[in-house]
C-alpha cells in the first residue's frame, strides 16, 4: 500500500519513504499516544519539556542559536595548564614579572630619574613650582 501526503488546510503533511499519494481533507481529530493534538483543523502540539516531546518555543530557539558550535558547559581555567589543546588552557595569558628588574618602561611612563631631571631643570631656570 502506499504512503500518502494529505493536502490540509493549504499544508502538506508527507511521509518521509517514497511512493505516496496525495489526499485532500479537513483534519477532524488527531491524537499522539492519546493526547489530542488537533480538531477542526486546528492542530496544537504542545511546547516540549524535560519530560515530554512537543515543540520548541521561541526563547529556547534563541538561547540555543547563542550557544557557540562545540561549546562545554562549565570548562574551568586554569593558569598552570601548558597543554594548548586543552579546554582549561588560558591562552594569551600576561607574563606576570617576579621582580621590579623585570619591567621596562615601553609606555613612556615618567620613571623617577625623568623627575628628578625636570625638577632639575626648573632650578636651573629659577621657575616656581
Amino acid at each position: 500500500m502506499p504512503n500518502t501526503v494529505s493536502k490540509i488546510n493549504g499544508y502538506y503533511l508527507k511521509d518521509t519513504i517514497s511512493g505516496y499519494t496525495t489526499n485532500t481533507g479537513t483534519i477532524t481529530g488527531v491524537s499522539i499516544n492519546g493526547t489530542s493534538i488537533a480538531t477542526s483543523g486546528a492542530v496544537n502540539i504542545p511546547l516540549a519539556t524535560s519530560s515530554a516531546a512537543g515543540v520548541m518555543s521561541s526563547s529556547d530557539k534563541t538561547k540555543l542559536e547563542g550557544i557557540a558550535s562545540g561549546a562545554e558547559v562549565n570548562v574551568q581555567s586554569d593558569w598552570n595548564d601548558t597543554d594548548s589543546g586543552s579546554d582549561a588552557f588560558i591562552k594569551n595569558k600576561p607574563t606576570i614579572p617576579t621582580d621590579t628588574s623585570d619591567l621596562t618602561n615601553g609606555a613612556g611612563f615618567a620613571t623617577e630619574t625623568y623627575v628628578q631631571n625636570y625638577i632639575n631643570a626648573l632650578d636651573a631656570n629659577n621657575v616656581s613650582y
